[in-house]
């Protein structure tokens, strides 16, 4: 089992996330806050 912790993180780190692994490999303009969830300390 994993214990993942979601936290604010900054619009170049979701943007790098959204153009490896999401479909649409853009991101639209309406965000203005930004979740990750991590594993540890790795983003994933």
């Amino acid at each position: 089992m994993y214990k993942f912790d979601s936290r604010e993180i900054n619009r170049m780190e979701a943007l790098a996330m959204i153009r490896k692994y999401h479909y649409s490999n853009t991101l639209p303009k309406l965000n203005k806050h930004f979740l990750g969830f991590f594993l540890g300390n790795e983003l994933v």
